[in-house]
């Protein structure tokens, strides 16, 4: 869930809870399969109100998406029409609600959740 998987199910589950746990990924719902909940009940037992924190605002969306970007902060804080200082700021208080570690952790999250395409890389022979 930290790295952005709105569900899990085991290699031994069965097709149909499979069906289910795609189901629920389009409708962006959060999905644990009956195995997982009975080998780690915990789970059945988070409070919503911890998913939801993992949630992000349109304005965070948008501001993930620029840190994949080659853009400094300076350019970033320049399209949002905002302060290079704030930018800063929003960046590292996104980082601490996605607890990862700065900028390149922001861009490991988005990767993983799906948010923004990896930065291309060239390759140099």
């Amino acid at each position: 869930m930290k790295n952005g998987a709105s569900g899990y199910i085991t290699k031994t589950d069965s097709p149909e809870t499979i069906k289910k746990a795609i189901q629920a990924a389009n409708r962006n719902e959060v999905f644990f399969s009956d195995e997982l909940l009975k080998k780690c009940p915990r789970l059945s037992r988070i409070p919503l109100s911890e998913l939801v924190d993992q949630i992000l605002t349109d304005r965070e969306i948008k501001l993930l998406n620029l840190c994949c970007t080659e853009l400094t902060y300076e350019q970033i804080a320049t399209q949002l029409n905002r302060g290079t200082r704030t930018i800063e700021n929003e960046v590292l208080n996104l980082s601490r609600k996605l607890n990862v570690k700065g900028r390149s952790g922001l861009i490991l999250y988005a990767v993983r959740a799906g948010f923004s395409p990896p930065p291309s890389a060239q390759i140099i022979l």
